[in-house]
Parts: C-alpha cells; sequence; structure tokens
C-alpha cells in the first residue's frame, strides 16, 4: 500500500479485521450487564474499525479512536469495555506508526484521561436514579482518570518496546547484510586482482620472448650465408628463448594441469598424513564428469581439505559426495571453535568460486556455532 511507514503492517489486516470482529461481538454481548445503552454500543461500532486499521494506518485508527470517545461523551455513556480498543490504537501507534503518530499516541495518553475526568465529574451531576452507575463522585472519576492513564501508558509504553526491538533486529540484519555485501566485494576485488596478475604475468613473459624470438629471427636475414656458427647460434637462441617462456608460461598457468584417475584418493591420502582423520561418505553412483568438470572438482576438494585443515580445530572432516544425475554436490564439514573469527575470504575461496563458476557450478560456504560447512556443486554437463 503506497505512502506506508515501513514500520506498518499491511498483511496484518488478515488478523486484525478478525480481531476486530470479535472484539465488537464480545461488546455487544457484555452490552445488556453493563448498561452500555443506544450511546455505548454506538461507540462501539466506531471503534471496531480503529482496532481492524490500527496496524495498517495508525494515525487513521487514531482519529477514529478519538471519534469513539466523542460519540461516547455526546450520548452521555460510562466509560468502559470500548476503551480497551483504545489501548490497542495507541500500543498500534507507538509500535508502527511514523514519529508523528508516536508523539501523538502518547499525548493522547495524557490528554484522553484528563477529559475522561472531567466528563465523568460533569456527567456525575446529569444522572438519575435509573442510571447504570460506574462514577458517583469526583474522587471515583480521578480514579477511573488514573486507571485510564495506566491502561494507555501500559500499551504505549508496550508499542514502544516492540518498535525499539524492531529497529534493533532491522539494525543488526543490515550490519549483517553489509558485512556479507563487503564479503562479496573483496572476494570479488580478489577476483580481478589475480585475472589482473594473471595478465601481467603473461604478457610480461610471453611479451619478452616472443620480442627476443622476433629479433633473433630478424637478424638471421642479415647474417652471411656461408656463416654457419652464426646462424646455429641464433637459432639455438632462439630455441633457449621458447624453452624458457614455454616452462614460464607453464609456471604461470600451472593451474591447467589434469589429474590423474585417483588423485583425490591420494589427496585424502597426503590429509590423513597430517594426523587429521578423514571420514568419507558416497550417496549414488559415480559418473564420468568432462575432463575441464573433472578438474575443476579435484581442485575445489583439494582448496577445501586444505582450509579445513589450516583453519578447523582438531577432529575429524567430513567429506561427503552426492552423485546425481545432474552432477556431483562435494560437501566438506570440519569443527571450528566457537569463538573464531572468520578469516577475509583469500584467493583460494575466490579462485574456488571462479573456477565452479567456468563450468557452470557454485559454492556455498556456511559458519555454525562449532563448524564450517563448504559444498560445491559439479555439474556434469559443462555450461557454455
Amino acid at each position: 500500500m503506497p505512502g506506508l511507514s515501513s514500520l506498518q503492517r499491511p498483511d496484518r489486516l488478515w488478523v486484525d479485521v478478525p480481531l476486530a470482529v470479535v472484539f465488537t461481538g464480545v461488546g455487544l454481548l457484555l452490552s445488556p450487564q453493563y448498561g452500555m445503552g443506544n450511546g455505548g454500543v454506538a461507540a462501539l461500532l466506531v471503534m471496531a474499525p480503529a482496532v481492524a486499521l490500527r496496524r495498517v494506518a495508525p494515525l487513521v485508527a487514531l482519529a477514529v479512536a478519538w471519534a469513539s470517545a466523542l460519540v461516547q461523551m455526546a450520548t452521555l455513556s460510562d466509560p468502559g469495555y470500548v476503551q480497551l480498543g483504545s489501548a490497542a490504537v495507541v500500543y498500534a501507534c507507538a509500535a508502527y506508526a511514523r514519529r508523528a503518530g508516536v508523539v501523538l499516541a502518547a499525548a493522547s495518553c495524557v490528554v484522553g484521561p484528563v477529559v475522561a475526568v472531567t466528563y465523568l465529574v460533569v456527567r456525575t451531576q446529569a444522572r438519575t436514579a435509573a442510571d447504570f452507575v460506574v462514577v458517583s463522585s469526583p474522587e471515583s472519576a480521578l480514579a477511573v482518570g488514573v486507571a485510564a492513564f495506566a491502561v494507555l501508558g501500559l500499551g504505549w509504553v508496550s508499542g514502544l518496546l516492540v518498535r525499539v526491538a524492531a529497529q534493533a533486529r532491522d539494525s543488526r540484519l543490515g550490519r549483517e547484510q553489509a558485512e556479507r555485501d563487503a564479503a562479496t566485494a573483496r572476494e570479488i576485488a580478489g577476483l580481478e586482482q589475480s585475472h589482473a596478475e594473471l595478465a601481467r604475468e603473461v604478457h610480461d613473459v610471453v611479451g619478452h620472448s616472443l620480442a627476443v624470438i622476433v629479433a633473433q629471427a630478424d637478424s638471421v636475414r642479415f647474417l652471411p650465408p656461408d656463416d654457419r656458427t652464426a646462424v646455429d647460434r641464433t637459432v639455438e637462441t632462439i630455441a633457449e628463448t621458447a624453452r624458457g617462456s614455454l616452462a614460464e608460461v607453464r609456471a604461470v598457468l600451472s593451474r591447467l594441469d589434469e589429474p590423474r584417475a585417483g588423485d583425490l584418493d591420494a589427496l585424502v591420502r597426503r590429509v590423513e598424513a597430517t594426523g587429521r582423520e578423514v571420514v568419507r561418505h558416497r550417496v549414488g553412483d559415480p559418473r564420468p564428469l568432462p575432463p575441464s568438470a573433472e578438474h575443476v572438482r579435484f581442485r575445489v576438494v583439494q582448496e577445501m581439505l586444505t582450509n579445513a585443515v589450516r583453519h578447523g580445530t582438531p577432529g575429524a572432516v567430513r567429506l561427503d559426495e552426492h552423485w546425481g544425475e545432474s552432477g556431483v554436490r562435494v560437501t566438506v564439514r570440519n569443527p571450528v571453535a566457537p569463538d573464531a573469527v572468520d578469516a577475509v575470504p583469500g584467493y583460494g575461496t575466490v579462485g574456488m568460486r571462479a573456477r565452479l563458476a567456468e563450468v557452470g557450478g557454485a559454492l556455498t560456504l556456511e559458519r555454525s556455532a562449532d563448524e564450517y560447512r563448504a559444498e560445491a556443486f559439479v555439474p556434469a554437463e559443462v555450461a557454455s
């Protein structure tokens, strides 16, 4: 609903409308017993919409509650059950209205009882013997006013506490979201930095080597055709430069090395050699993955196990594999200290996300009180 405060709850109409109906029904049942009369019934019917709208439009509900009080005074009716609706409206204003609604509700908690006491004192003088007597003296009118102030004040304070609690919760959720956004931004920045470093490395290695090779190849045209020694020396320089460049490029791009069959078992054995128990569990039948996806699976599991050993506390590491038609879901769980501070995602996490993204997979990281969980999905068909 446009124009509503972010604190208001239009979805609560499904609760508040039936509640208003129940409130009105109970009041009508009590009216003969407490002598509400036609005026009291009219005030009750006016109050019903205020109860229904109190969380959707708190200021409107407050105005309607005051209208109910005016109807009550105009018909010389006694206060009573209807005022419970006023307390509910004051509560809603303190909890869900904008700042102006909170202030007006607080003012109503003071002005309302004063008006009620004044009305009751005047009303006492106009009573007849046949009237249903609630207030018979100025002292009892003051007591009713104090009771009304207490009920309205309790409603207002309760609503304000709900408001403060909701704002504190929203603030906490906002901080948590900001921290997640900051962590994601750091991961993206790290990924961009790693790409930039990779591009610089390749540029430096290949650019320098190609420049040397081109220069040496061009120089061959100017050598004497009968100087075999010079030609051989130049060709050897070109070959050595190319071999050195190839070795450097392989070092830079070493992450492209394909794992051999059984490397995952060997990886687990190496982790167990550190003294850390690895509990493996497999669901479903393994199926062949494309070479690129198999490579990603191996590297990601390697990184997850490395993180489990590096950052986890002593205890068994769980390695679960769930195979299905769409691919394999690998989960690594390791115990962590309850008071351990989460590390800022580094190149390992960034690298896992990048590798999985290249084949259409995904990575999920979760932290509980005493366990860290990393889950990677590797699809059976590599995304194009």
